[in-house]
């Protein structure tokens, strides 16, 4: 069975004994013994900037090691072989992703124009507190204008991978920082808005992996995604020598229901956070989308939104405070919906048919809408079985 980051565990039927084998630099994800009982076929995404492309490798029972069968910017899911045992299919996939900036009202336009940001292939993207636009390619943090040019390389690292950023003010960015100094870890990072004096904040395992962190206006707290039962928080700096302490938020607990880690968002005056939680049906087992709305001044709080059953990842407050925004879903398409507060009917505020959105931020003076959309294209890949 697949094991935490860097290790799987074999299991014998018979003695019951387990034994371990640990990658310093690989994931592995999906298995399928051999035909041959020689070692196991398997899906694995490399330590690095490449975190989010799986490859196809082959365990050999012999060394232990993954050698690997495909290396490509593809990216490969499950694994199954042919009832003969002889041919192996997988599924390949490729991502495309495009960035776009519209009215901060939004726009009625089916397609709208990518920005071209410097030749790179945006995965994920933000504002900067003076409006201009701070894209990543995973290895490389950038700060551009609004078209998208005067380049100014903020952070590069290309044995890591820069997950996602979050301005706190004009001061700060926070963002998960993947394998940072040769680690197996993704923590919290914060660093001056000018990307110098990177400094750590937290040293989880998985730390900010699911979605960006999000900063309070008041720059004291970085709320962040640790795990599925809370919601988690570390100060903004330190207080002495060591990592500041990281703590769960008891109040975020959901009964009956778990943290989806689909992104959160604070409201503009600092004082609410918002982040999609999936209630769980006990009798059918099916789970129900609710936004929830937490007082960040006492942490218990909490107010409960029924979103448009379609939402598709977690909620972004407007810029006037008076409503969350979130992707909804149709048919494989999605748009920007915005629920407001008051409890008044919401609207869809683009008309985009086809793709889906990856990401969206309002640019600090509401002027603006970047939003980060994309598709992916799958084939169904045969292998015939041979020594690796």
């Amino acid at each position: 069975m697949p094991g935490e980051f860097g290790r799987i565990s074999e299991f014998d039927l018979k003695s019951g004994a387990v034994e371990t084998r640990s990658f310093t630099d690989k994931n592995i994800s999906t298995l399928q013994w051999s035909t041959r009982g020689n070692g196991l076929f398997v899906t694995y995404v490399q330590k690095g900037p490449n975190l989010g492309r799986s490859q196809i490798g082959f365990v050999a029972l012999s060394d232990g090691q993954v050698h690997p069968i495909s290396r490509d910017t593809s990216s490969y899911s499950t694994l199954s072989f042919s009832a003969d045992g002889k041919t192996l299919a997988t599924v390949q996939q490729k991502t495309v992703t495009n960035l776009q900036v519209l009215p901060g009202q939004g726009s009625s336009n089916p397609a709208g124009s990518p920005l071209v940001v410097n030749g790179e292939n945006v995965s994920h993207f933000n504002w900067t507190a003076d409006g201009n636009l701070l894209t990543s390619d995973f290895t490389r943090l950038v700060r551009t204008d609004v078209q998208g040019k005067n380049p100014t390389v903020l952070v590069s690292d290309s044995s890591a991978a820069i997950l996602s950023f979050a301005p706190c003010g004009t001061q700060y960015l926070v963002f998960p920082w993947a394998f940072h100094g040769g680690t197996n870890a993704i923590g919290i990072w914060r660093m001056n808005a000018d990307g110098s004096h990177p400094t750590q904040l937290t040293d989880g395992s998985n730390d900010g992996w699911a979605r960006k962190p999000a900063c309070s206006a008041t720059q004291n707290w970085v709320y962040f995604f640790r795990d599925v039962a809370h919601l988690w928080r570390v100060p903004l700096t330190g207080t002495g020598e060591g990592l500041p302490k990281a703590e769960s938020i008891p109040g975020t607990a959901v009964a009956h229901g778990f943290h989806t880690g689909r992104g959160m968002g604070i409201s503009p005056d600092g004082r609410t956070l918002a982040y999609l939680v999936e209630l769980v049906n006990l009798e059918t087992q099916a789970g129900i989308p609710k936004i929830v709305l937490l007082n960040l001044d006492n942490l218990s709080e909490a107010r409960r939104l029924d979103p448009n059953p379609q939402i598709s990842a977690g909620p972004q407050f407007t810029v006037d405070g008076k409503a969350v925004a979130y992707p909804v879903r149709q048919n494989g398409v999605d748009n920007i919906w915005i629920q407001p507060m008051d409890g008044s009917p919401g609207r869809p505020i683009t008309k985009f048919d086809s793709e889906q959105i990856l990401s969206f931020e309002w640019s600090p003076d509401g002027k603006n809408l970047g939003i980060l959309r994309g598709h992916t294209d799958s084939d169904v890949i045969l292998l015939e079985e041979s020594k690796p």
